[in-house]
């Protein structure tokens, strides 16, 4: 999607439909060539490998499919998609990096975050897309050195609450009123995010308070160990301990005429 990321290369295969319309099979395989996807928020490339992804009586099959970072250290998946059910495929999915570069960039316009960051990573993903389970371990390795640029984002990110107001009124005499107001919409999908981020020694991170000036910016040196969760509901909770080793502010607060 434009603003998000950008593709290129080339993405082939050979499938064979067999089944009715309304139950199709298909058996073949898919495979990438010279295939990369750029993150715009990152301005960082990754490399799909050309391994093919076999597809057996509508079970897409992943094994171990790479998708190389900055420094050619891969992402490797490995599991199902159960596609028998389009409108609702089952995934099982595991991911694993090792030492994998996820940032590579230099600082420009519309990008959220540069530098350089590398990360081990053992994650799972599993569900449908009425709800999907996300379990990873995540940490950020020793030499990583990255900045977020503060209202820098390229997407603005949708309210979790919609475009409706958090309070309303209505009069209890009107059973329409009152059942509308007192049910909670249901999304397309519902996330249940367990992650676990260990922030090695070694590792710098900072923040660039405005996005047009570079040299008003926080940082931080130290270690730590954090926990984020997020319910079906979109509760989200961060707990842990950051230690702090070193760092500073720094901020030149506008002129006032």
């Amino acid at each position: 999607p434009q603003g998000v990321a950008t593709l290129d290369g080339t993405l082939s295969g050979d499938m064979t439909a067999s089944g009715t319309i309304t139950s199709p099979r298909l058996d073949g395989y898919l495979h990438f060539d010279s295939a990369t996807v750029t993150a715009d928020m990152l301005g960082t490339r990754f490399t799909f490998a050309p391994t093919p992804i076999r597809v057996d009586s509508n079970i897409v099959r992943f094994d171990r499919f790479a998708i190389k970072g900055a420094n050619d250290n891969p992402l490797t998946v490995d599991g199902t998609v159960d596609i028998n059910t389009l409108s609702q495929p089952a995934i099982d999915i595991r991911l694993a990096a090792a030492n994998m570069q996820v940032l590579k960039s230099e600082r420009r316009r519309g990008q959220d975050a540069y530098g350089k960051a590398f990360i081990d990573l053992d994650a799972t993903v599993r569900g449908d897309m009425r709800l999907l389970t996300v379990n990873a371990n995540l940490s950020l390795l020793s030499g990583s050195n990255l900045t977020y640029v503060l209202g820098g984002s390229t997407t603005d990110l949708p309210s979790l609450a919609g475009s409706t107001d958090a309070v309303r009124f209505v009069q209890f005499s009107d059973s329409t009123a009152v059942t509308d107001a007192d049910t909670i919409a249901g999304s397309s999908m519902a996330l249940m995010l367990n992650a676990r981020l260990n922030i090695n020694d070694g590792t710098t991170i900072n923040v660039d308070l405005s996005a047009g000036n570079a040299q008003d910016r926080a940082q931080l040196v130290g270690n730590g160990a954090l926990t984020f969760t997020m319910s079906p509901f979109a509760d989200m909770r961060l707990t842990g301990r950051y230690n702090i080793n070193s760092g500073y502010v720094r901020y030149s607060p506008p002129l006032m005429s």
